[in-house]
């Protein structure tokens, strides 16, 4: 059963315009799992306290929730 955290895990997508265009992020800036399709990984998002220029990735390729412990499972498993 998935706790709030890994049941809204969020997928990167690409930025097509406006200051951040050409890099990938969430849909919505906060606290979150996301999953990188790319890579099949699942990464934690930072909403930088609400400032977007502090916002991202800062921990890479996670395997479990670290809030209830459930296996992440990416497109290949």
């Amino acid at each position: 059963m998935a706790c709030e955290l890994c049941g809204n895990i969020m997928k990167y997508e690409r930025i097509t315009a406006g200051a951040f265009k050409g890099g990938y992020y969430p849909p919505k800036n906060q606290n979150a799992i996301v999953y990188d399709p790319k890579n099949n990984v699942f990464d934690i998002w930072s909403d930088g306290g609400g400032d977007c220029f502090q916002a991202g990735t800062c921990i890479v390729e996670i395997n479990y929730c670290p809030k209830c412990g459930k296996k992440l499972k990416g497109d290949e498993e």
